[in-house]
């Protein structure tokens, strides 16, 4: 019963934290919201200088808003990077040259241009996800620009995107001639809503407030956890009772088993239904 509740704390404090690399501060930040929740972007110039002038340029010009997620398979990657309306995709289509590969290596978060080779980067942008996107990195246009800067939102991005269309690439020239109209057909598609940039106090807020409903989530774990605890000993205290009965096997004392038992249930579940009552969990069973 204890067991998924301690869990549970682990998970929230874990969360964000084991994430394996020290990052530094980014030159840049870009919030960015879609209807598989949002998150904030941090960018960084000295993994790709080409690569960061041009998202920036395309954030400041509006460029991702609207934009549908045209490729997403699971533990890969997601894609995007077609303008929704197709005159603002011509003004941006022009190839930036290449930057240097193998500076930062890939991981879950990552945000790098898509292309198909050297000197193929224009606007495609993908965001990588481990497993299997941990082992790119190797074709001249991968190379990382920036990472989702929070653990947990990077987390729940994933999560929350459609991935029963797969992959869609096969439509990008419809897509840049026509722009989303291209894909109708798939109304489930996610998409990004708006990017824009944000300062890293706002980047700080932002995370902070993540912290807290963390912090408050993870004390309410815990004072499930213990509410949980003293109703576990009751019981054991009640069983041991039962078992001494049981041993003294006295017609008199054996009398008392049933309105023992009686009483310990209905102690029982006022003690579960004070736990649901205070901390709104809705069984046992979440315990």
């Amino acid at each position: 019963m204890l067991r998924t509740t301690v869990t549970l704390i682990v998970a929230l404090t874990l969360a964000g934290v084991c994430e394996g690399v020290a990052w530094e501060k980014g030159d840049a930040y870009i919030r960015c919201e879609t209807t598989a929740g949002d998150f904030t972007l941090e960018m960084y110039k000295k993994w790709a200088p080409h690569g960061y002038n041009k998202f920036m340029e395309l954030v400041g010009a509006g460029f991702f808003d609207g934009q549908l997620i045209y490729r997403a398979i699971k533990n890969f990657v997601v894609q995007f990077g077609i303008a929704a309306d197709p005159d603002l995709q011509k003004m941006h289509d022009e190839i930036i040259k290449d930057d240097p590969m193998g500076v930062v290596p890939f991981t879950s978060g990552i945000v790098s241009f898509a292309g198909s080779g050297p000197g193929t980067r224009s606007t495609h942008m993908f965001i990588a996800d481990s497993p299997r996107g941990d082992k790119l990195g190797k074709r001249e246009h991968e190379v990382p620009v920036g990472r989702i800067y929070d653990a947990r939102e990077r987390t729940a991005f994933f999560d929350a995107i459609h991935y029963n269309y797969g992959d869609l690439s096969s439509q990008q020239r419809a897509l840049v001639e026509k722009g989303n109209s291209a894909l109708s057909e798939y109304p489930d598609l996610s998409v990004i809503n708006r990017c824009y940039k944000i300062t890293y106090p706002e980047a700080r807020r932002i995370k902070k407030k993540l912290d807290d409903a963390d912090a408050i989530e993870a004390a309410r774990l815990q004072a499930i956890k213990d509410e949980a605890t003293r109703v576990e000993e009751e019981r054991l205290a009640m069983l041991a009772r039962v078992e001494k009965i049981l041993q003294i096997k006295s017609p008199k004392t054996l009398k008392k088993l049933p309105k023992l038992l009686k009483h310990w249930a209905g102690k029982e579940q006022e003690l579960l239904k004070n736990i649901e009552e205070k901390h709104g969990v809705a069984s046992d069973e979440e315990l």
